[in-house]
């Protein structure tokens, strides 16, 4: 996936990398399930996704919260169904 429907080639960047963080860690039921009540980051669940993420150390709070929340929706409705909802919420000028 190269996440091409994001125009910031940093956040673009961010984003890969943990996808394939999510891959080599085999996170993705441990995400879908997780409850939004918490950062998923912050969890026991999350250490081995945290030590396949190669950028890990420039990442802020906020863009982490952001990359997950991404994820979560990946995890939820597949690659096609998270791009569709993406498109579909932001508009070409705030991608």
């Amino acid at each position: 996936m190269s996440f091409d429907h994001i125009t910031d080639n940093y956040s673009r960047t961010l984003l890969l990398d943990a996808y394939q963080a999510m891959f080599k860690s085999n996170s993705w039921d441990a995400l879908k399930s997780h409850s939004d009540k918490t950062g998923f980051q912050y969890t026991d669940e999350a250490k081995p996704l945290l030590d396949n993420m190669n950028l890990l150390d420039l990442h802020s709070g906020t863009s982490m919260a952001w990359v997950m929340s991404h994820m979560k929706k990946i995890a939820k409705f597949g690659y096609v169904g998270y791009v569709k909802d993406f498109m579909k919420l932001n508009p070409s000028d705030e991608r």
